[in-house]
């Protein structure tokens, strides 16, 4: 139903993923009123006893092959305790599941709506809600996808605003809390309750801000805004999730060295940013033994619990009436005060030097070069293009000048982006996979082809090339994109939201000379974090 409501706004990659189907594997290629009428009277034809046999025709087309991953420290059990375990689950007989107890059709009661204090009518159809808790409120009505919403929320503070005794437990207590249900459903009564919508929802908690991430079909934003609600004033961490969060981190924790390429990215971390807890990446084994799911569960309610200083920002195909009043309803009426909850700045000032250090992990074949360059850099909305254009330039000029220089196939991952909070830098983040005898030559190479940008910048065609491609990028404006912007829009109130659609201006103005200055500053040739990562000795 939600596939053939939007199928007035398909995208084109639906379409060219289609034909490339038909083309290669004789996929059909139905309309959509087709293939709607196809699918619904499969499903409506569709007996439990079909999906039964199915799965049974799984489990009995080919023999059963298991495999066991572990520590070799003697903790998996023996071939023969496999097989017997293996027998016993396959003859065991298994009690029905008792019948679920009934779920409501609501996650709470509506409480009595707020009227905002200001409504204020922005450029481009926007519109920004005001309300007497402090929350502040920015939504648009597209035509961009039919019956979708999306949406976005963030407030300042994050890990910056937790004790450094805390900082594990507010680590992972967003992902905690996104898998444990909310107020007095579970995770599981939770699911079946929105099984029947689509909605989903995502808390974060990052080092200088905490918010959330999600989405809905048009028909179910209400559930969306209770379960934002809910999550505000109830969450819940259960201890199941914790666990669940825990094992998935352990692996990290136990032996990193073992993850290809993330033993180079620690150490420089290591070496950016020191012992600072709040830009870690994972959590060590000691940390992870002694997570404390009490002290996450307060860092929660500390981060969420006040949505004074929130903003939210909504997009999608929504009337403005249906959208004032859940907002008035759900997000007027969250638990809010004035409190002064900026965030702080724990980042240790970037190396004013060139820090080069070589890490021995594994017995991999594959070793790896990973650089940071940070440089000073005060964004706006002209340099952010900018900025996305020096990317594509400098990632295809790498891929092609170390491929060529070394004759391998060797693929670099360049990734450099502005931050404001709590410095104002702008972050090159540079890895090369390799043989391990040829990192030298890949560290030469590498700095070679981005000093040169930095000192003769882009050829013409280089920089013809990437208008072209950063054009077609900007071309798919999505709910996802507006959202965003209304986010940076509201606490940038110097900046214009007309702005936002001076980019295709701002690319074709944007000149070598700018490119050549920008590369400078974003990396520069005696400041940078170099690791290397190679085999260990036998």
């Amino acid at each position: 139903d939600q596939a053939y409501a939007g199928r007035a706004s398909s995208q084109d990659l639906e379409f060219a993923d289609r034909y490339v189907t038909h083309f290669l594997a004789g996929g059909a290629l139905p309309d959509a009123e087709l293939e709607f009428d196809l699918d619904t009277e499969l499903l409506a034809r569709m007996r439990i006893e079909d999906i039964v046999e199915a799965l049974v025709g799984l489990r009995d087309g080919a023999e059963l092959s298991a495999v066991v991953i572990g520590p070799d420290d003697g903790a998996i059990p023996s071939e023969a305790a496999l097989e017997a375990t293996i027998e016993a689950a396959l003859n065991a007989t298994i009690d029905p599941r008792p019948d679920q107890a009934v779920i409501g059709d609501t996650l709470l009661a509506a409480p009595d709506p707020v009227a905002p204090a200001a409504v204020k009518n922005l450029p481009l159809g926007v519109t920004e809600l005001v309300y007497p808790n402090g929350v502040r409120v920015l939504y648009v009505q597209t035509d961009i996808s039919v019956n979708e919403v999306f949406m976005g929320a963030a407030s300042p503070g994050g890990l910056s605003r937790v004790a450094d005794e805390d900082v594990p437990e507010a680590f992972l207590i967003a992902d905690i809390v996104g898998r444990s249900g909310a107020g007095a459903f579970d995770r599981v009564d939770l699911e079946t309750f929105l099984s029947g919508q689509v909605v989903s929802l995502f808390p974060y908690i990052d080092v200088t801000a905490e918010g959330l991430l999600g989405n809905s079909a048009t028909e179910d934003l209400e559930t969306l805004m209770q379960l934002i609600h809910l999550t505000m004033v109830a969450p819940r961490a259960d201890d199941a999730a914790a666990a669940a969060v825990i094992g998935e981190f352990r692996p990290f924790a136990d032996s990193p060295e073992d993850i290809p390429g993330l033993a180079s990215t620690l150490e420089l971390i290591r070496q950016r940013w020191g012992d600072e807890p709040r830009y870690s990446i994972i959590l060590d084994t000691e940390e992870l033994d002694s997570f404390d799911i009490d002290a996450g569960r307060d860092v929660f309610r500390s981060r969420f619990g006040d949505a004074g200083d929130f903003v939210f920002s909504f997009a999608g195909d929504f009337s403005s009436a249906t959208f004032r009043n859940l907002a008035d309803t759900y997000l007027g009426t969250l638990p809010g005060t004035d409190r002064d909850d900026a965030w702080l700045d724990f980042q240790p000032d970037p190396p004013s030097r060139v820090i080069d250090e070589t890490v021995a992990v594994g017995d991999s074949e594959q070793g790896f070069v990973t650089f940071l360059f940070t440089g000073e850099f005060a964004r706006d909305p002209q340099t952010d293009v900018q900025v996305e254009l020096l990317t594509l330039i400098a990632d295809v000029r790498l891929r092609d000048r170390i491929r060529e220089a070394l004759s391998a196939t060797y693929s670099p991952f360049l990734s450099t982006t502005t931050v404001e909070e709590p410095d104002d830098l702008i972050e090159t983040f540079l890895q090369v996979s390799g043989d391990p005898e040829a990192l030298d030559e890949i560290v030469a190479e590498s700095l070679a082809t981005l000093r040169n940008l930095a000192s003769e910048g882009p050829t013409d065609a280089e920089l013809a090339t990437a208008r072209s491609q950063l054009a077609r990028q900007y071309e798919l404006t999505s709910n996802e994109w507006w959202v965003e912007q209304m986010l940076f829009f509201a606490n940038h109130p110097d900046e214009s939201l007309e702005g936002l659609f001076q980019r295709f201006a701002i690319i074709d103005e944007t000149t070598v000379a700018d490119i050549r200055e920008l590369a400078a500053i974003a990396f520069p040739s005696s400041e940078y974090v170099l690791v290397r990562q190679v085999p260990r000795q036998p």
